[in-house]
């Protein structure tokens, strides 16, 4: 079990930071795209609700920005 929780950290960690790269590169629809599918396997990850937020503002998505980064918040 121990390991599997392990992976879970790894795979998580990984989708992050590709998520982060994507969006200092601009690519917000791939972050929206990615982060969409980031949260449903890691409903507790506030960093992809986080990124997930920024990127719905930066795209002019403005009720789903404050949606998302609400959820970030806790």
């Amino acid at each position: 079990m121990l390991v599997m929780i392990g992976c879970s950290k790894i795979q998580e960690h990984s989708d992050i930071l590709s998520l982060d790269q994507k969006f200092n590169e601009g690519k917000y629809e791939q972050v929206i795209e990615a982060g969409e599918k980031h949260v449903q396997q890691f409903p507790n990850s506030y960093k992809g609700w986080n990124l997930l937020g920024w990127a719905y503002f930066k795209t002019d998505h403005l009720e789903k920005a404050k949606a998302f980064l609400e959820v970030s918040r806790g």
